[in-house]
C-alpha cells in the first residue's frame, strides 16, 4: 500500500493545529502525548492469541510533520489528533491511489440487529432523524440519549435511524436491555462481534473497566454505532437520583467513559429515564447530547389510523383525539383498533365515553402503569395534585395545595425528574399533564381514595382536596364529574348502598376529628362534598 504525505496547503493546516494544541496543553514536538493520542486511533493488530493497540514511533511523526510520506493509517491517526480531516490536508492525488488500494468500508461493513423490531411501516419523525443524522455523521457525538415517555417510538425511531446511517459505519449493534443483561455480558457480546470472534467471553478479562478498555479501543480504530434500547431497565425504580439497580453499577462506567473518551464511534441509549451520566456531560455543542421525542404530528398521526382503516370524524375531532394522546404513536394504534372494532370506526361515538374519565382499554392502562410503577411516592403525591387542578398551574400555587412538608421541599427536583420522564410538561412556567396522562391519574386517584374509605387507612384523603373551593367554575364542574361523581358511585356499589357509605364516611370524620385535631389537611373537606353528593345527587 503506498504511503501519504501532505500538500503544501496540508502542511500550512498541519502546522497551525499543532500550534493550537501546543499553546492549549504545552505539549512540545517531541511530547509523548502525540504519540500515545495517535496510537489510539490505530487499528487493533493481532498478538498471539488477542488483539493489541497498534503503535506508531517519534521518527514517524516528524515525518508526519516534515510532509514526507507515512502509511496511510499514520497519516490518518495523526490527523484526528490534530482535529483535522485527512482529505483536506492530504496531498490530492494521493486519495485516489489510496482508495483504489484500501478496501472500501462496504467490503468491511458488518451489522448486528439483534432482536431489533421491524420497522417496514414508519410515520413521521423526518426532523428527529435529521437531528440526529447531524449530531451523529456531522457533528460526530459519542453518546446520544433518545428520550421520552413509554409507547412514544423511541425505538423505533432508533432502528429506522441505525438503518438510514449504517453506511457511515463500519459495524453497526443494535441490543435490547429490557431484560437487564449484566454489563459484562453486553461488554463481552460487543467486543467478540468487533474482533470477528477472536474475543470471546471465555478469553475476555473478568475485569469490567478492563473490558470497557477493550470496547472502547475498537471503537477508535472503527465507526461503529451500537444502540442499547431500554436503557430504563438497569435503573432503579423508585428513586428520584436515577440510580442503578444493585449489581449494575457498572453500566454507568461504561456510558460515563463512552462519553469522555475521544474515539469514532457512537453509542445510542434509549430510554424513559435519563441516567445520570448522560445528565452531567450532555451539552447542546458537546459530543454528548439527548434528544426528548415528542408525539406525532396530526398529518403523521393519521396516518396510523389510514392504516387500519376508514374512520368518520371531523377536522375537530381528529385534532382533539391526536391531542389528547399527545400524538404518542402506540396509543394512537391501541385507540385506532378500539374505535374501529368497538365504535364503529365513529370518532363522535368513542369521544362520549372518553368524557366520561373513563379509559376506553386496558392497554393504554398497561402502558402508563409500567412507567407510573417506577415513580417515587412523592412523584405520584405531585401527579395527583396536577391532575386534580385540571389546568396547568405555576409553581407558586401548586407548593401552596400541598400539605406534605417533605413534598413542598423536594418539590423542585420532583417536578424535574417528571419532566425528565415525558410525565410532566412545563409551558410558559406553567405545570401540567398530557390529556392521556391526566386520565390515568385522576383514575389511579380515585381508586387510591375508594380504597381508603373502604379501609378506613386514611392518606390521599387528607393530603389532597378533592374539590378546590377557589378552582374556576368549569374547573369544578370538572372535578366533580370526573373525580367526586366517580369516588361516589364506586363506593356505593362496593359498600352496597348509599347508606352504608354515609355512616363510612360519617365514622370517619367523627374518628379523625376525635385522634386527629391538630393534623392539618383536606378530609374534613373531602368527606363533606362527597356527603353533599349523595344529599343533593352531585347538584351544587
Amino acid at each position: 500500500m503506498k504511503s501519504l504525505n501532505a500538500s503544501t496547503q496540508g502542511l500550512a493546516r498541519i502546522r497551525q493545529a499543532r500550534q493550537r494544541i501546543t499553546q492549549e496543553n504545552g505539549w512540545t514536538v517531541d511530547h509523548e502525548q502525540w504519540l500515545e493520542q495517535a496510537s489510539s486511533f490505530l487499528p487493533l493488530v493481532k498478538n498471539g492469541k488477542g488483539m493489541v493497540r497498534g503503535t506508531v514511533g517519534i521518527s514517524t511523526w516528524k515525518r508526519f510533520l516534515a510532509g514526507k510520506p507515512v502509511k496511510p493509517t499514520n497519516f490518518k491517526a495523526f490527523c484526528q489528533v490534530l482535529g483535522l480531516n485527512w482529505e483536506d490536508v492530504v496531498e490530492v492525488d494521493k486519495i485516489f491511489t489510496v482508495r483504489a488500494q484500501v478496501p472500501l468500508k462496504g467490503n468491511l461493513r458488518s451489522n448486528d440487529w439483534g432482536e431489533a423490531t421491524d420497522v417496514s411501516i414508519f410515520y413521521g419523525r423526518t426532523e428527529e432523524l435529521a437531528t440526529l443524522k447531524q449530531w451523529v455523521v456531522q457533528d460526530n457525538c459519542r453518546l446520544i440519549g433518545l428520550l421520552g415517555m413509554g409507547g412514544i417510538g423511541k425505538t423505533t425511531l432508533s432502528v429506522k435511524f441505525a438503518q438510514q446511517v449504517q453506511h457511515e459505519f463500519d459495524y453497526v449493534i443494535w441490543r435490547s436491555l429490557q431484560n437487564a443483561p449484566p454489563v459484562n455480558d453486553i461488554l463481552a457480546t460487543l467486543s467478540e462481534f468487533l474482533s470477528h470472534q477472536q474475543e470471546t467471553p471465555a478469553n475476555l478479562p473478568e475485569s469490567t473497566s478492563i473490558r470497557i478498555t477493550r470496547l472502547i479501543e475498537y471503537l477508535r480504530s472503527s465507526r461503529c454505532l451500537i444502540v442499547l434500547d431500554n436503557a430504563e431497565s438497569i435503573l432503579q425504580a423508585g428513586t428520584v437520583a436515577f440510580q442503578y439497580r444493585p449489581g449494575y453499577e457498572e453500566y454507568g462506567e461504561l456510558i460515563k467513559r463512552v462519553g469522555q473518551t475521544s474515539h469514532r464511534s457512537c453509542l445510542i441509549l434509549t430510554s424513559c429515564e435519563k441516567p445520570q451520566e448522560l445528565a452531567t456531560l450532555e451539552g447542546k455543542t458537546l459530543p454528548v447530547r439527548s434528544l426528548a421525542l415528542k408525539g406525532l404530528h396530526e398529518e403523521e398521526a393519521r396516518e396510523i389510523f389510514q392504516a387500519k382503516g376508514i374512520f368518520v370524524g371531523t377536522s375537530k375531532e381528529w385534532k382533539v383525539l391526536i391531542q389528547h394522546y399527545a400524538g404518542n404513536p402506540l396509543a394512537l394504534n391501541m385507540v385506532a383498533s378500539c374505535i374501529r372494532d368497538v365504535f364503529g370506526s365513529r370518532i363522535s361515538d368513542f369521544f362520549k365515553h372518553l368524557k366520561a374519565g373513563l379509559l376506553p382499554f386496558a392497554d393504554i392502562s398497561q402502558l402508563l402503569e409500567r412507567q407510573f410503577n417506577r415513580l417515587t411516592d412523592l412523584e405520584l403525591e405531585a401527579l395527583y395534585w396536577l391532575a386534580i387542578n385540571r389546568e396547568a398551574i405555576d409553581f407558586s400555587s401548586l407548593k401552596n395545595d400541598i400539605m406534605s412538608p417533605h413534598l413542598k421541599q423536594q418539590l423542585p427536583e420532583v417536578l424535574k425528574c417528571l419532566i425528565i420522564k415525558s410525565l410532566v410538561e412545563k409551558t410558559n412556567g406553567l405545570f401540567t399533564l398530557q390529556p392521556m396522562v391526566m386520565d390515568y391519574t385522576a383514575n389511579l386517584l380515585i381508586a387510591r381514595m375508594c380504597e381508603e374509605i373502604e379501609t378506613i387507612r386514611i392518606s390521599l384523603l387528607n393530603s389532597h382536596s378533592l374539590l378546590k373551593d377557589r378552582a374556576k367554575d368549569h374547573v369544578m364542574d370538572t372535578q366533580l364529574s370526573i373525580i367526586l361523581k366517580p369516588i361516589k358511585d364506586r363506593l356505593i356499589y362496593s359498600l352496597r348502598g348509599k347508606t352504608n357509605l354515609e355512616n363510612r364516611l360519617n365514622q370517619i370524620l367523627s374518628e379523625w376529628q376525635t385522634k386527629y385535631t391538630l393534623t392539618p389537611g383536606y378530609i374534613a373537606d373531602n368527606v363533606t362534598n362527597l356527603l353533599d353528593q349523595l344529599n343533593t345527587d352531585g347538584k351544587r
